[in-house]
């Protein structure tokens, strides 16, 4: 039980991180369009979110929970 819980501490730390880190660089990529945005004006979409980036961040998240979780037992 103690295990399950720390991967799932470590889990939750890491997809946070993971996550903060993916805003992080995509908020320095972006480029505004404000040509595009004249057009535009009248509709805006809200939720449009890639699922690959989400299952890819919780993929390295479960990866570097389990990685920890099995040095941290090594280490005791």
């Amino acid at each position: 039980m103690k295990k399950a819980i720390m991967f799932a501490g470590i889990f939750i730390v890491a997809f946070m991180a993971l996550q903060i880190v993916s805003g992080l660089l995509l908020t320095m990529a972006y480029t505004p369009n404000f040509m595009g945005a004249v057009a535009k004006s009248s509709q805006v979409d809200f939720g449009q979110m890639n699922i690959f980036s989400l299952l890819l961040i919780a993929l390295l998240s479960s990866a570097t929970a389990f990685v920890i979780t099995k040095k941290w037992r090594t280490n005791l």
